[in-house]
């Protein structure tokens, strides 16, 4: 297959050219940052700028406002957790989790 065409293959394997790979990749990086209110346009005019703006024009929704929930860990309590298992149909069939059920412990005032 060295003679085939790059174009061809691409078609054959469902993959993205080059070209929209990146700028695909650009529009992500600068909605990303335009989202976390990091992205500045100021200064001269580059592809990024311009691929975010298409986007804006393309998709009103994406100028919206993003939720945005930090991560925090709380290693102070203990939670409970309970499984109810379904029984098997059959030997080759896995057990399956019927219900599962998180309990936090009560709250304390001090908490």
């Amino acid at each position: 297959m060295r003679t085939t065409p790059t174009a061809v293959l691409e078609t054959l394997l469902w993959l993205a050219t080059l070209k929209l790979y990146t700028e695909e990749a650009a529009m992500r990086t600068s909605l990303r940052l335009h989202s976390l209110g990091v992205w500045k346009k100021q200064g001269r005019t580059t592809k990024h700028i311009r691929i975010l703006t298409e986007a804006f024009n393309r998709i009103p929704l994406l100028r919206m406002g993003c939720d945005r929930m930090g991560t925090k860990l709380i290693y102070e309590k203990t939670y409970r957790m309970i499984i109810q298992m379904d029984e098997p149909t059959s030997i080759s069939m896995p057990m399956v989790p019927k219900q599962i059920v998180v309990q936090e412990p009560a709250s304390t005032p001090n908490n």
